[in-house]
């Protein structure tokens, strides 16, 4: 999905800042078309021009989110604007201030440095303004413009000025720019029909996996000292097992055991072994098709060899 400049340049009946103001050497020409969220523009590679930028750089890395946001909660944050005189100008207007539209959402933009401000929308702003997260995020609090944080960078960030704050904090995770670009074209309905075929191959790959991964390995067995528990589930006596700790209930009782020597040991009493039960990996098996396995895998008891 290409997106273009929007030049728009408006208010949404936010408080914008009016810290101080500063020049940027570079002409305001014909909009051309931005960089995509997440994916630098064509020319050199994007360095960082300051230790905020290096320090958001290795926190993407090493994918710690909340450093990232933590880092660009302190930060000061560099504003463009077009503004017909930007080396007297006093105040700030609403309406100088360079903005994004993604569909129907409108960001106004930030920067960590001047220098990657200008790199990314030097070609649209001419001057801009300092401010920070905190003032921000009291000016644009009865304001429905988000931020969108550096622009055509790997360091880029998109979203409303409460949820960096709650990213900050470790309370939601959000997307990195690159992702924020994958799911933009993904939702292209022109790839509509092509995402649909890409997911379902992708489940289709899950589910031999986790099949795979749990007939070759070991399972625990709810168990009532060492004795695999048959209970009635629905009616149905059953079996139930777990493919990882992580799944089982705190404080059941289980045994370890490969799950080909449950297959090959089912007791006569039980009619159904159901795997993960409680959680979104559940799924069950009647005994019938436990002993057609058996049978084709040439599965025995080892009390019977």
């Amino acid at each position: 999905m290409n997106i273009w400049a929007s030049a728009l340049l408006r208010a949404r009946g936010a408080d914008m800042p009016t810290t101080v103001r500063g020049a940027i050497i570079a002409p305001v020409t014909e909009p051309t078309p931005w960089p995509t969220p997440g994916q630098p523009d064509e020319g050199p590679p994007w360095r960082p021009a300051n230790d905020v930028e290096t320090r958001l750089l290795a926190a993407l890395d090493r994918d710690d989110r909340q450093e990232f946001f933590r880092t660009l909660m302190t930060a000061p944050l560099f504003l463009p604007q077009t503004v017909a005189d930007p080396d007297t100008a006093t105040e700030a207007q609403a309406e100088d201030y360079v903005t994004f539209d993604s569909g129907e959402v409108t960001y106004l933009l930030a920067f960590t440095s001047v220098e990657t401000l200008q790199v990314c929308v030097g070609h649209i702003a001419n001057g801009y303004v300092e401010s920070d997260y905190d003032t921000l995020r009291v000016g644009l609090a009865d304001s429905d413009l988000q931020l969108g944080f550096n622009l055509g960078t790997p360091i880029d960030a998109w979203l409303d000025p409460e949820s960096v704050a709650r990213a900050a904090a470790g309370e939601i995770a959000v997307p990195t720019g690159a992702e924020m670009a994958e799911l933009m074209e993904l939702t292209d309905p022109a790839n509509a029909a092509a995402v649909d075929a890409a997911a379902e191959q992708e489940l289709e790959a899950y589910v031999d996996d986790y099949i795979t991964g749990l007939v070759d390995g070991d399972v625990l067995v709810v168990a009532d000292r060492g004795t695999w528990r048959i209970a009635p589930v629905d009616g149905v006596p059953t079996i139930e097992v777990y493919s990882a700790a992580e799944h089982t209930p705190p404080g059941t009782p289980t045994t370890t055991a490969p799950f080909l020597d449950v297959v090959a040991r089912w007791p006569a009493g039980a009619e159904q072994l159901t795997v993960n039960p409680g959680t979104p990996l559940a799924f069950s098996l009647p005994a019938e098709v436990l002993a057609a396995f058996a049978e084709e895998a040439h599965l025995t008891s080892p009390e019977n060899n």
